[in-house]
């Protein structure tokens, strides 16, 4: 028998199997522009810096058509049922308390929140951009004040629910483009909301309604 010398392992003859290979864990790679991805997942078609600048240009264009839908219906209530201290409140008080509702609703929308946010925008044109005019018919066919009422809060809550939607979509986006601390992931695009949301309110009664009218001046 040979002895092996003290501190030094035995090295494996030459006809000794190869040893075993464990299987590594497959690392994370990043994608172009640094938008990190899971080994064979499909990259971004575009770079994560030009990506992430259009989903704060779409949470800013939102938010402008948004508060425009918002102040139309505010408008259009006073206009048709006079009190425009109570409509204003109703509407304001119930667009809240909507897209709250649809902030919760967009949960399930977050699997795939490209193909939802399209289609949630897609609603919203619709009935953003026929609720004035189907308001107008409903008054002039019905000259009912309470069924102008409950038409103005329906769709005040269905608009509401659409545009709370929004917001978790957005930011499922934006996180999923490049990830990053989520504080400064809401304040971006909190920022392009709400300067939206700037633009959208000054460009109602200064641009929209003066040029289209009340019934045409809508995003």
């Amino acid at each position: 028998m040979i002895n092996h010398p003290v501190g030094r392992s035995a090295q494996p003859g030459p006809d000794a199997p190869p040893p075993a290979r464990t299987p590594a864990h497959r690392p994370r790679t990043a994608g172009r522009g640094g938008a990190v991805r899971a080994g064979g997942a499909i990259p971004l078609a575009l770079p994560a810096r030009p990506a992430r600048i259009l989903v704060l240009l779409a949470a800013f264009v939102c938010a402008a058509c948004g508060l425009v839908y918002e102040l139309e219906l505010v408008a259009l209530g006073g206009y048709l049922l006079g009190d425009s201290v109570t409509q204003t409140s109703v509407v304001l008080s119930v667009m809240v308390f909507a897209m709250g509702i649809g902030s919760l609703l967009a949960k399930g929308l977050t699997r795939r929140p490209a193909t939802s946010f399209a289609l949630v925008e897609y609603a919203l044109s619709l009935t953003g951009g026929l609720s004035a005019l189907a308001l107008y018919c409903g008054w002039a066919w019905l000259r009912q004040p309470h069924a102008t009422l409950v038409a103005l809060i329906a769709a005040t809550v269905l608009i509401g629910l659409l545009i709370g939607a929004e917001i978790p979509l957005l930011m499922t986006l934006i996180q999923r483009i490049r990830r990053q601390h989520a504080g400064r992931a809401v304040a971006d695009l909190f920022a392009a909301d709400y300067v939206g949301a700037l633009i959208g309110g000054l460009a109602f009664p200064f641009v929209l309604l003066p040029a289209f009218g009340q019934a045409a001046g809508r995003c």
